[in-house]
């Protein structure tokens, strides 16, 4: 298979971005159920796959019994129901994302409908039952816990037992490296780009893998390019290469942030996929904002655009206001609504112009 389980969620969450973007914008009042959007997309993706298995070499016995469990445990069969009791006009657009959705899967894997359906069981997304179950408009994202209402317990700092802060305590610290990729334009340009390092000498190259869904170990194996061994020599952080050990360029690295430690300024970060630079007519594109102020306050923002023969949809998220604190290596935030989030921060305390990764996503500074 072409597509790694990281890249292939990448996608799904694109086509879910996409389905929800297009239902937002075919559904009248009252709001559309966004969970119940992107779980019948997932679905109705698996369905067409399913049916293009069939008509093929068929789901052996072992894949058609995960199938089944997934199926029962998730209650597809809930949300294939409430699906049919929406509109046509939403269900047309669920249709149409979805097709979109098994289209750039094909593009990008070498893997027959029924590999590919059952990949799409197995991904984060496919949880139905456990995240964003139908019928609730909470969303909820890696790193976050949500609660409706302000309530006794959502005045409580976030667990040091969290998810998160259990990944920082096998972190010894990170640093930054350097590679030439293309700018645009075609245009050759340095990329300053984080490293992390473990205590147990392993070192990340690429930081999307700290929230890989399969956990570090699964992403060690999917992608071992990413991830090398270090040493310190001489007061200098080293890296395994092919050539021998090669030091870090920047000789500073950070075990956490400093005290008090504020970001100020909004980062954006922005992902997408579609075929128009091969000659198609769709593609899709997310982003989300972060605006920080020093005095501790917030405000997230996000929106998702989409565009395919012609059809252009968007949708915009409704800002989020609170407050945050960065606690070493953990950005903490509690919204004005009771909300938390929670995620591991890194970025250069000594330029003010530098971007962040937020669990392993790059934001980039907006001037």
């Amino acid at each position: 298979m072409i597509l790694d389980g990281s890249r292939l969620s990448g996608l799904i969450a694109a086509g879910l971005i996409l389905g929800s973007s297009t239902a937002a914008c075919a559904q009248q009042p009252p709001t559309v159920d966004k969970s119940l959007v992107r779980a019948a997309l997932l679905v109705r993706a698996f369905d067409q796959l399913a049916a293009q298995c069939k008509s093929g070499r068929g789901f052996n016995d072992r894949e058609a019994a995960s199938i089944a469990t997934w199926e029962s445990e998730q209650g597809v069969s809930v949300i294939r129901t409430q699906m049919r009791g929406r509109s046509a006009d939403m269900q047309k657009h669920v249709e149409k994302a979805a097709t979109m959705l098994i289209n750039e899967l094909n593009q990008r894997s070498n893997d027959d409908p029924c590999a590919l359906a059952l990949a799409l069981t197995t991904t984060s997304s496919a949880k139905l039952a456990t995240a964003n179950p139908p019928g609730s408009t909470n969303e909820t994202k890696p790193g976050e816990t949500t609660s409706a209402a302000p309530s006794k317990s959502s005045s409580t700092p976030l667990s040091a037992n969290s998810k998160v802060a259990n990944l920082i305590t096998t972190i010894d610290s990170f640093g930054f490296n350097t590679r030439m990729t293309m700018g645009v334009g075609g245009f050759l340009i340095q990329d300053v780009y984080p490293v992390v390092l473990f205590r147990n000498g392993e070192a990340l190259k690429d930081v999307k893998g700290l929230t890989y869904s399969g956990g570090l170990s699964a992403h060690r194996s999917s992608n071992p390019d990413d991830w090398t061994r270090w040493r310190r020599n001489g007061g200098r952080v080293e890296l395994q290469t092919s050539e021998g050990w090669k030091p870090l360029p920047f000789s500073q690295t950070y075990q956490s942030l400093p005290n008090q430690f504020r970001l100020e300024g909004t980062y954006r970060s922005l992902s997408g996929t579609g075929n128009v630079a091969i000659g198609g007519s769709s593609s899709v594109a997310a982003w989300r904002t972060y605006t920080f102020s020093s005095d501790g306050r917030v405000v997230r923002d996000g929106g998702a655009g989409a565009s395919s023969d012609g059809t252009v949809t968007s949708s915009t998220a409704p800002n989020q206001r609170g407050r945050y604190q960065v606690d070493g290596l953990i950005l903490r935030i509690r919204y004005d609504d009771g909300t938390t989030e929670e995620r591991m921060l890194i970025t250069n305390p000594k330029d003010p112009k530098s971007s962040i990764w937020l669990d392993g996503n790059g934001y980039s500074k907006r001037k």
